[in-house]
């Protein structure tokens, strides 16, 4: 059996079709809250990696900023069959939560 996997809107739409709200795709990058509780998951990095650790975080912080510039964001984004109009809005969105992580982690260490 053979099946066709699109996950290039995930950002947008949840599976079923239905669009994201602001909420369920905020500007602040709430996942790296220090929560422990598994009963939560959604509410913090440490419930779905408990064992990661400072310097893990902030190495992975350090990676995106270099990966992550605002030229390669518009590249990845300019190539995905999405309207003009969501492409637009992938990319301040994701520019301003990639700000939001490297503020938080780089400007805490």
């Amino acid at each position: 059996m053979a099946a066709r996997i699109d996950n290039g809107g995930a950002l947008l739409f949840h599976a079923d079709g239905r669009r994201k709200t602001s909420e369920e795709f905020p500007e602040e990058v709430r996942e790296l809250g220090m929560g422990t509780d598994r009963e939560h998951l959604g509410l913090g990095i440490r419930q779905a990696y408990p064992g990661i650790t400072d310097e893990e975080i902030h190495a992975q912080a350090l990676q995106l900023k270099e990966v992550a510039t605002d030229e390669y964001i518009e590249q990845r984004n300019d190539s995905v069959r999405l309207s003009r109009q969501d492409r637009d809005f992938l990319k301040a969105r994701l520019r301003v939560r990639r700000d939001d992580i490297l503020r938080k982690v780089l400007q805490s260490a």
